[in-house]
């Protein structure tokens, strides 16, 4: 099993960082969030040059908090853009394949189906682990510029953070892949995605008559969750949460591609 999931790993992530896609998905990530860390810094920088001068009649402001005002802001930015980017990157995880003619090939190799599933879907999460990475270039450019003046980020939230930015990475595209194992068009697979990741973000919204089903609902929200992290809490209730949701989908993707092996 082991080298067969190590056989599709390599030929996914060969795929993803050989397809302009995905360097194109990059390009608009961190042009959004470069745009808005340069507006939250700026306004930090101002609001604390304020409250170093201090207010009128001679009061003292309150300098605002570094991890508050930018670090929290811009991981927040990041995961909701993840929302938008895991459909386009997993879109054409098995629904590809079928639409492209190779999915017979594919379930006929002497490859099980969890060894594909596997495959595709850990490829995935590298090219999760390589966004997270470049995105921590926003936390270290703050540690640089701002340790002479004693204004640098907290290393708990800023790891916690990524590790939250990770985990919902992981859960989004195993959603996924689960879309793109059931459809056969890209397109559709891609809508589906999208379309289930946003309820999935913001089912906590919906005002339920009943406090226990708002709490089911709060607890099975991602975003919720996702709060967490970026502000620096992390529970094993969180990280259950992650593991279970990103399991259940593999789980379904593999049951599904097992029902589309015995119609080839």
């Amino acid at each position: 099993m082991i080298q067969g999931v190590w056989s599709i790993y390599k030929r996914e992530l060969r795929f993803f960082f050989q397809s302009a896609s995905t360097y194109v998905v990059l390009g608009l990530l961190f042009l959004i969030c470069g745009t808005i860390f340069h507006q939250v810094t700026f306004e930090f920088v101002n609001d604390s040059a304020m409250a170093q001068a201090g207010g009128p009649f001679g009061t003292a402001d309150k300098a605002p908090n570094i991890n508050v005002a930018v670090i929290e802001q811009i991981f927040r930015l990041i995961s909701a853009m993840i929302l938008f980017i895991v459909p386009i990157l997993t879109m054409r995880l098995i629904a590809s394949e079928r639409s492209g003619g190779m999915f017979e090939v594919l379930v006929t190799c002497p490859i099980d189906d969890w060894s594909i599933i596997l495959g595709k879907y850990l490829a995935l999460v590298t090219v999760g682990c390589v966004i997270v990475a470049l995105c921590s270039i926003y936390p270290i450019g703050l540690w640089v510029v701002g340790r002479d003046q004693g204004a640098v980020p907290d290393l708990g939230i800023v790891l916690s953070a990524c590790a939250g930015l990770l985990l919902i990475f992981a859960a989004y595209g195993a959603f996924g892949l689960m879309a793109s194992a059931a459809t056969q068009s890209q397109v559709t697979a891609a809508i589906v995605t999208l379309v289930g990741l946003m309820m999935w973000a913001a089912i906590s919204e919906f005002h339920m008559p009943n406090a226990a089903i708002q709490r089911v609902t709060d607890e099975l929200s991602a975003a919720h969750h996702t709060e967490n992290f970026i502000t620096g809490f992390v529970s094993l209730r969180d990280l259950s949460f992650y593991f279970i949701a990103s399991f259940a989908c593999l789980f379904v993707s593999a049951r599904v591609l097992e029902a589309r092996r015995w119609k080839v």
